[in-house]
């Protein structure tokens, strides 16, 4: 415990007592830390790296000083071509997930940074307006024409990185989206069958494998935040549920193996124990609700014991 100078102490982060205690530290110890956020650290730290090691000007020789002023216009027009490059797959796009940063030229590093900096503006248009956001991308060549599910999709789960708004995130996947309407045509990705797909697309790219549903749903709200509109909420977790069901620990067949052989009941369950959870985590942290009107242990498992018999027979 640390002191805070009123003469009260707090915990450590890593549950040790002073700083001569971190040499005693063991794995159980630490925090668990899940996959997701492992990685968007890993990148991060990849990303400090490759600004350590960029071409600056005090490392240039007398020489290369001579030489400066020749190729400052050969500089200008590179870059130009590279502004102009063919459109990339932002389904394969990671901001800073590239390789060996020392064996990259300085050109690859321009266009690196060139790529970065569209996303930024895309992240930060779509905060604004989800529609001008995914128009940029697609006038700048980063998602290529015809826009499709998957592409938006990947731009929303690593867009995160480079300022996209997770509420922008989540209000855009729980949006219905526009129908088809008379004498109007709404850009593709405005459309609701679309909306549809991309949020297929986007839960499809989460790992739920190995996962409990837990584990699971966590890992997934950490990516947005969840829209506070309950049919929002309804087509998000749905989609959810269809996913982790036929991955999760509790999947038929799985560890634990809770769920039914039926893929419909099975995603059924999934969505029910999904919601239950959210609700438990809700009634647990409204300061709104007095303390003898939450819920209870008791009253979660009796309200998770039996779906019914559409859900729960054979399950």
């Amino acid at each position: 415990n640390r002191g805070t100078g009123d003469g009260s102490t707090t915990p450590s982060m890593l549950g040790v007592n002073s700083e001569d205690d971190f040499s005693e530290v063991t794995a159980n110890n630490l925090r668990n830390v899940p996959a997701h956020l492992r990685e968007m650290c890993a990148e991060a730290l990849v990303g400090a790296m490759k600004c350590l090691f960029r071409d600056n000007g005090n490392t240039k020789s007398k020489d290369e000083d001579s030489t400066t002023q020749s190729k400052m216009a050969d500089a200008a027009e590179e870059e130009k071509e590279e502004e102009e490059a063919p459109p990339e797959d932002l389904s394969k796009e990671s901001p800073v997930r590239e390789s060996n940063t020392l064996s990259q030229s300085p050109k690859t590093l321009r266009q690196i940074k060139v790529h970065k900096n569209h996303l930024r503006e895309a992240a930060h248009l779509f905060n604004k307006k989800s529609s001008k956001g995914i128009q940029y991308l697609v006038d700048v060549g980063m998602i290529a024409s015809p826009v499709t599910p998957h592409s938006v999709a990947s731009f929303l789960r690593n867009g995160i990185v480079v300022g996209l708004d997770k509420k922008a995130v989540g209000e855009y996947l729980g949006t219905k989206g526009k129908g088809a309407q008379p004498l109007k045509s709404p850009p593709v990705w405005d459309r609701d069958l679309f909306h549809k797909e991309v949020l297929v697309e986007y839960v499809s790219l989460f790992h739920f494998a190995n996962a409990t549903i837990l584990d699971g749903l966590r890992m997934f709200l950490a990516a947005f935040r969840l829209p506070g509109e309950a049919q929002m909420i309804d087509r998000i977790l749905q989609s959810f549920a269809e996913e982790c069901a036929s991955h999760c620990e509790e999947r038929h067949g799985g560890r634990l193996s809770l769920f039914s052989a039926d893929a419909k009941k099975s995603a059924d369950a999934a969505y029910l124990l999904s919601f239950s959870m959210i609700m438990l985590n809700t009634d647990l942290h409204n300061a709104n609700i007095r303390a003898d009107r939450k819920m209870t242990v008791d009253d979660f498992v009796r309200n998770n014991t039996d779906y019914g018999r559409d859900i729960t027979e054979g399950g």
